[in-house]
């Protein structure tokens, strides 16, 4: 039952308002073999399939090579890992990778979303401890929110382009703030990423089949 009741979830998008996904993950990796657990396993995967397809649809309509509608900023590795994991697939490995880089730096700002990490990197988060310490030397490793079409704080917006409503500001929490439910994934895709890369590794093939 507890299966079937999480994987009617899966195909929303994973995100801090949203956690229910994430039982369907987990469901998908038990123990339980009988022939109803089966069943829910194997819908749950096919679900998580078709989620990280949209998502590559996503990276291939994006001018900046982001995983994200122009209504969402969210990021979509851990998802896209978990669909190669599942399937051995190399494009949802690529399109993992392709995130990663956008984060660290290859983005419409030139910026890296990363504290500390790059020649370019944010300087200004909304992190207490580092707006105390050093005005330009915030501690390193921690992970900005990015690009928010809702940031207002100034009572206007950034800009008219989703993608490109972001300020290096550590008053402005709408792109700045560092949070744990990013934080986390990011290191989970680094971590994935500093293991031997499979021998079947090609570059460049995102979206291909």
């Amino acid at each position: 039952m507890y299966f079937f009741a999480s994987s009617r979830r899966l195909k929303t998008t994973f995100s801090l308002l949203l956690l229910i996904p994430f039982p369907s993950l987990l469901c998908r990796e038990g123990q339980n073999e009988s022939p109803k657990s089966h069943k829910a396993k194997s819908a749950i995967t096919t679900r998580l399939i078709r989620y990280c397809d949209n998502i590559l649809q996503k990276i291939k309509n994006s001018d900046y090579g982001c995983a994200l509608s122009v209504d969402e900023y969210y990021w979509g590795s851990n998802s896209v890992l978990a669909g190669y994991e599942r399937t051995n697939q190399e494009r949802y490995r690529e399109a993992a990778l392709v995130q990663l880089h956008y984060l660290l730096g290859r983005n419409t700002f030139g910026i890296s979303f990363l504290t500390g990490s790059g020649s370019n990197p944010v300087r200004h988060p909304y992190h207490q401890f580092s707006m105390m310490l050093n005005e330009n030397a915030p501690v390193p490793g921690l992970l900005v929110g990015g690009p928010n079409k809702n940031s207002q704080l100034e009572g206007k917006s950034l800009s008219s382009y989703p993608g490109k409503c972001y300020e290096d500001n550590e008053k402005n929490y709408y792109v700045n703030e560092v949070a744990i439910n990013y934080t986390a994934p990011f290191a989970y895709v680094l971590g994935y990423f500093s293991a031997p890369p499979p021998s079947s590794t090609k570059s460049g093939s995102v979206g291909k089949r």
